[in-house]
């Protein structure tokens, strides 16, 4: 999968699939989409879904892409502020994208500019509510949600990456204390039994 280096990304990470279901996890900024998903293409990979979630840091918007002759699972995945929730679509490039853009637009108020048909999917024309739009208090972070554990290359000034970084480094701080506290409760219980027997 030595073309993935060619795309023009914020991060690359490497997955496990037997745990995650992907081989490849790639963070891109909007402008960065068309370009990446006409190269999946050309690479012979077709579009499984387009799907988005409500993060703190923003609208998280999913791309999977899957090969019938290779293993190699990529999901695309693109972060939108709240407050201008905009992405162009892929429909022109994958045309079973127009579907799923829809549903997402359906659910959420991210807007695919340039979809063929933005036109209602599921729920019904005059309804105003995203049903899936969490309250901001719910929202939890991308970082909890989704592991980017071997990072290929990342764009290391990049705020989410930053915020990557941050978060495995209290993770790592976390389990150190944890194992110092277990160490000290085992030791401690052997002083105990040691006590016992005198």
């Amino acid at each position: 999968m030595q073309w993935l280096n060619d795309l023009t990304s914020v991060c690359n990470a490497a997955c496990d699939p037997v745990r995650t279901g992907q081989h490849w996890r790639i963070l891109l900024e909007p402008t960065m989409l068309r370009p990446a998903v006409r190269r999946i293409l050309a690479e012979g990979y077709f579009l499984e879904d387009v799907t988005c979630m409500d993060m703190q840091e923003g609208y998280v918007v999913l791309y999977h892409f899957d090969h019938y002759e290779r293993h190699g699972r990529i999901t695309l995945k693109l972060v939108v502020p709240h407050d201008a929730p905009e992405l162009p679509s892929i429909a022109g490039i994958y045309q079973g994208a127009e579907w799923h853009e829809r549903e997402c637009m359906d659910f959420y108020p991210v807007v695919f500019r340039g979809n063929p048909n933005p036109s209602r999917l599921l729920l019904p024309d005059d309804m105003q509510e995203k049903p899936l739009v969490k309250d901001a208090t719910k929202r939890v972070s991308m970082l909890d949600v989704f592991s980017f554990t071997d990072l290929v290359h990342c764009a290391a000034d990049h705020p989410v990456v930053r915020a990557m970084e941050e978060h495995r480094e209290a993770a790592r701080l976390a389990a150190e204390q944890a194992a110092e506290k277990a160490a000290e409760s085992d030791a401690e219980g052997a002083a105990g039994e040691d006590g016992e027997e005198a």
